[in-house]
């Protein structure tokens, strides 16, 4: 055989083998990421506290299942921030955890000062600033007294 070959097999291999270093890499963070997922909340439930702007500062909203959060009044989480968008964010919970996810929102979603580009887990104490309004995120035990449960189903006022 000619050198061509044997090199072209070579390569062949080491690329093989570079693909499934990079398969193994991902399926372990996957699983390590459920891992704490599942030890993240036992029982616990979310609860977003608006920590400004000072004219709604303290309130708070508890995220149960699924929540559109924005300036119209079908949103389960209604804001009035000069920069908040009519459907600005969603929150959701998966797999035990909330998730928020920017919907196309003009001045964009930000977590613990970072832009939000697709659907990001979130934990106790991160800081989501929709627009102008900055809320802070508490995790409550299930025993605990908890926020009134905004759903879109109400006036939608919060």
């Amino acid at each position: 055989m000619t050198a061509a070959p044997v090199l072209l097999i070579e390569l062949l291999r080491y690329a093989f083998l570079a693909a499934l270093v990079v398969f193994v890499a991902r399926v372990l963070r996957v699983v390590l990421l459920d891992l704490e997922t599942r030890a993240a909340w036992p029982a616990s439930r979310a609860v977003l506290v608006v920590e400004s702007p000072d004219g709604q500062r303290g309130r708070e909203f508890l995220v149960a299942g699924e929540a559109t959060v924005g300036r119209a009044l079908g949103c389960a989480i209604v804001l009035t921030g000069e920069y908040v968008s009519a459907h600005h964010a969603r929150l959701f919970e998966r797999a035990g955890r909330l998730w928020v996810e920017d919907l196309g929102s003009t001045n964009g979603t930000l977590l613990n000062g970072r832009r939000v580009r697709r659907p990001v887990a979130m934990r106790a104490g991160d800081r989501l600033r929709i627009g102008d309004v900055v809320l802070g995120l508490r995790l409550e035990t299930a025993a605990a007294p908890a926020a009134p449960v905004w759903t879109a189903g109400e006036d939608g006022r919060g």
